[in-house]
């Protein structure tokens, strides 16, 4: 059976001013014990650039906050190149793809656009609130359709090359972060029907089904999902009693 706490750390219940709208888990911190991983989170409020967060998944604990310089959602880490990709909104064509290194560095790597396109359109992902990376992919989430952008070098690269419509819906639509492990993504339905569920989503098909005795506590958003190194299934919920609370599901019973 699996198991939610807080994370013990008073740190774990962290006080921001906007909402945690993506995350990002990077392999583990030199100066910690093999489960403790570093997770990078973009905290934006109603307006203005995000800020990033880098927290320590196994206390909770903040290591920094940086300012990126953009409006950031839909965070995904490349294990291959040691870089977090984002969405940035509000630039030309919609949105930009933006890479952030281990010390915070920014670069902006140009709009996201559809394959086939041979000049660049408005793009397909702008609003995207969800984002993870599987190998080469980039998969992303807007209001129950899931976009797959292609990381490999080429004519392709940065460009979304499918697009799947989540089903059912009911459990989908009000999923706002995912993670990636093993050809499947897992995040939080907060929908009526979700109520705090775990979900799985098959990016090949759309199909969304509900894990196994597996459930975090009501909120309105999970705005930050990760799976960490110790199995455990890491979710921050936005703005519990002011605060923004990081939860562990210990996923060991399943």
């Amino acid at each position: 059976m699996s198991t939610v706490d807080r994370v013990t750390r008073s740190a774990a219940t962290v006080a921001v001013a906007g909402l945690v709208g993506a995350s990002a888990l990077l392999a583990p911190m030199a100066a910690h014990a093999a489960e403790s991983c570093l997770v990078v989170q973009a905290e934006t409020g109603s307006h203005g650039k995000s800020k990033l967060r880098w927290l320590d998944a196994g206390s909770g604990a903040t290591a920094r906050v940086t300012e990126p310089g953009y409006r950031l959602n839909a965070l995904g880490y490349s294990a291959t190149r040691n870089l977090v990709f984002g969405v940035a909104e509000g630039l030309s064509r919609g949105a930009h793809a933006v890479t952030i290194d281990r010390d915070g560095k920014t670069q902006d790597l140009g709009p996201i656009t559809r394959a086939g396109n041979r000049l660049p359109l408005w793009s397909p992902v702008a609003g995207v609130t969800a984002g993870a990376i599987g190998g080469n992919s980039w998969y992303l989430l807007r209001n129950g359709t899931l976009y797959t952008v292609d990381l490999s070098p080429g004519e392709r690269y940065l460009r979304v090359i499918g697009t799947v419509f989540l089903r059912p819906i009911t459990l989908a639509h009000d999923v706002n972060d995912f993670a990636y492990h093993n050809g499947l993504l897992y995040g939080v339905s907060t929908t009526w029907r979700g109520k705090g569920a775990v979900i799985t989503i098959d990016p090949a098909s759309g199909k969304v089904r509900e894990a196994e005795d597996a459930r975090f506590p009501p909120a309105d958003v999970y705005g930050s999902v990760v799976l960490g190194r110790d199995g455990a299934l890491y979710a921050t919920a936005n703005r519990i009693g002011g605060r923004s609370v990081l939860y562990r599901l210990d996923r060991s019973g399943q």
